[in-house]
């Protein structure tokens, strides 16, 4: 279990920094990308990561990694669109 706690972590820390890495560019996205990309970004690069697994002895592609990978990235973006959304509501 702790296993899939560092994975749920890691992941939330791989999709914040994407996340911020975006904000911070030079080029404005969109609201809707600013969601989507970080979170599908950690989602493949997560599936990517378990299927090189199954090249590697001694390790294994586990489904249980893939979830706490998607939850900690998801996770996280809902913490932005709920910062966004309570920002805005605070400006009216």
């Amino acid at each position: 279990m702790a296993d899939k706690a560092i994975h749920f972590c890691g992941y939330a820390l791989l999709c914040w920094l994407v996340a911020m890495a975006m904000r911070r560019a030079r080029f404005s996205y969109r609201n809707k990308t600013l969601i989507v990309v970080p979170v599908a970004f950690s989602i493949l690069f997560g599936m990517l990561n378990e299927t090189i697994q199954t090249f590697v002895a001694a390790r294994s592609y586990e489904i249980g990694d893939i979830v706490a990978n998607t939850l900690g990235a998801l996770s996280v973006q809902a913490g932005f669109v709920y910062a966004h959304v309570r920002k805005r509501a605070s400006r009216a």
